[in-house]
C-alpha cells in the first residue's frame, strides 16, 4: 500500500511495478489497483500516520478484509543514517503521530520477520550502505488488521534513492511471489528494552528462527508501566506470541524486569 503524500511510499510503488508482473484491476481513491496472484498493490491519497479509516476501507474493497497489510513509507531522522526499516504500529503512551493513546494495532510477526531477512540479503546483493533492522513499535495509525511498516530512511535525499527503494522492492516481491505462505517452525516473540532501532531483536531475528511481534523499548518503559493494560496489549496484538525476549542496560534493568513480569503472568517464557 502506497500513500501519494510520501515521497518514498511513491519511489517503493514505481519499482515495484517495474520489477514485479502486475495486472490493473480498477482504481481506489482515483489511483490504479494492481494485483499479482494474491497480492495486491493500491495507492491512497494523502499521509498514513491519520489513516484510522483502513480497515473499514478495504472491508469495503473487499468484503471480509484482507489478512495482510504492508504499508511503504519513509522514515525521518534528525541522524541523517541510511536505513532500511520494518516496525508495528501503536502508542505506548500519548499518540503525537496518529493511532490512539496506549492503544497497539495487530502486528504481523512472521511476515515481518521473512521481509527483514530478505531486505538484508537485497541491501548486500546492491551494495547498500543501508543499516536493515526492525524498528520498535510507534506512531499510528491504529489497525486491527495484521500490518506492518517498511521504510526508507533518513531524509528526502534517501527517500528519493531508486537502489534503496529497489531492495525494498525486491525483498516484498520475494517474500510475497503473488501469493505468502508463512514458515514453519519459526517463534513468535514480543521485545522488552533496548533502544529505537531494536539491535538485539534484530540479530535475534536474522540469526534464528524467531519472528518479533510488538517490540516495547526502553525510553518507553516508565510510561508503558505506569498503564499496564498495554504491556498486556502488546501480547494480545502480537498474534501466536509465545516468549519474551528482554534487553536491558544497567539503568533499564528494573524497568524491563517490572514489564516482564506482567508479561510473564500472561503465560510467556522470558529469555
Amino acid at each position: 500500500m502506497a500513500f501519494e503524500g510520501d515521497i518514498a511510499s511513491m519511489n517503493i510503488r514505481e519499482r515495484l511495478l517495474q520489477m514485479g508482473r502486475w495486472e490493473r484491476v480498477g482504481e481506489v481513491e482515483g489511483n490504479p489497483s494492481y494485483t499479482s496472484g494474491e497480492v495486491g498493490l493500491i495507492t491512497l491519497k494523502g499521509e498514513h500516520l491519520y489513516r484510522e479509516d483502513l480497515d473499514a476501507l478495504f472491508e469495503v474493497h473487499n468484503p471480509g478484509g484482507y489478512p495482510l497489510l504492508v504499508i511503504l513509507s519513509r522514515h525521518s531522522s534528525a541522524s541523517r543514517i541510511p536505513t532500511l526499516t520494518l516496525h508495528p504500529t501503536g502508542n505506548f503512551s500519548e499518540a503525537l503521530y496518529g493511532g490512539r493513546c496506549r492503544a497497539l494495532s495487530t502486528s504481523a510477526p512472521l511476515p515481518m520477520r521473512e521481509t527483514l531477512r530478505s531486505l538484508r540479503r537485497w541491501a548486500e546483493k546492491l551494495g547498500l550502505e543501508h543499516r536493515v533492522s526492525y524498528e520498535v513499535t510507534h506512531h499510528g495509525p491504529l489497525i486491527r488488521t495484521p500490518h506492518f511498516f517498511v521504510e526508507i530512511g533518513s531524509d528526502e535525499e534517501m527517500w528519493r534513492r531508486e537502489d534503496a527503494a529497489e531492495a525494498i522492492a525486491g525483498a516484498l516481491l520475494e517474500t510475497f511471489p503473488g501469493t505468502y505462505r508463512e514458515p514453519e517452525g519459526v517463534e513468535v516473540a514480543v521485545g522488552v528494552g533496548g533502544g529505537h532501532y531494536a539491535p538485539r531483536f534484530t540479530d535475534i531475528a536474522l540469526k534464528r528462527a524467531v519472528a518479533f511481534g510488538h517490540m516495547l523499548p526502553e525510553y518507553a518503559l516508565q510510561e508503558a508501566i505506569s498503564s499496564p493494560e498495554v504491556i498486556e496489549e502488546m501480547v494480545k496484538r502480537t498474534p501466536g506470541a509465545a516468549v519474551c525476549y528482554t534487553h536491558s542496560t544497567g539503568r533499564s534493568k528494573e524497568l524491563v524486569r517490572r514489564a516482564a513480569g506482567i508479561i510473564a503472568q500472561m503465560g510467556l517464557e522470558i529469555r
